[in-house]
């Protein structure tokens, strides 16, 4: 019988890093074996798999509302930087980060259609640099924008939603 865990390997080991694999082909680092629509199919799936991550990351906190801790902003940097010692989650938004740029418009939109559910602190500060950068693409600069302002709203709408005190009365002469 089979002893490992789903996905994996009979001996334990986690077998292949999906989320790398379908980074390489949005990428371009198997663009010889990859069509647009593979292209468009692995972006879907990669923000799928860090918007399950990050909520799986959220159920994780004891009340939702948590403070980040000073050392946050340090795991933040090196998620959205993916510089090989973070977790999938944070490999996966600086995957999507990196496809903004992606030659194929459609497979760019879906990268920027995930970042506002995905992205942290360090990945909005990446957002500012590449919608600043003189060398990026002006497309890719547009929709580094777009996905600030996205992120921007959700933030002020979570801010009101907060700032609603709601009253419930069971009976007319409570009011």
């Amino acid at each position: 019988g089979e002893t490992g865990s789903a996905g994996g390997t009979p001996d334990g080991d986690d077998g292949p890093d999906i989320p790398r694999l379908l980074a390489g082909i949005v990428t371009g680092d198997r663009s010889d074996r990859a069509t647009a629509k593979t292209e468009r199919c692995a972006a879907w799936l990669l923000g799928e798999i860090a918007v399950a991550a990050r909520t799986g990351d959220e159920r994780g906190l004891d009340d939702g509302d948590r403070e980040e801790t000073d050392g946050q902003d340090e795991a933040d940097d090196r998620d959205a930087r993916g510089d090989g010692s973070s977790s999938d989650p944070g490999r996966a938004v600086s995957w999507l980060l990196d496809a903004l740029d992606h030659p194929d418009e459609q497979t760019a939109d879906i990268a920027a259609a995930y970042l506002p559910s995905v992205a942290t602190p360090s990945a909005e500060r990446a957002l500012r640099e590449l919608s600043e950068d003189s060398a990026t693409r002006p497309d890719t600069k547009r929709r580094a924008r777009r996905v600030l302002r996205r992120i921007k709203r959700q933030t002020a709408a979570s801010a009101v939603d907060r700032a609603i005190e709601y009253v419930y009365v069971r009976w007319p002469a409570d009011y």
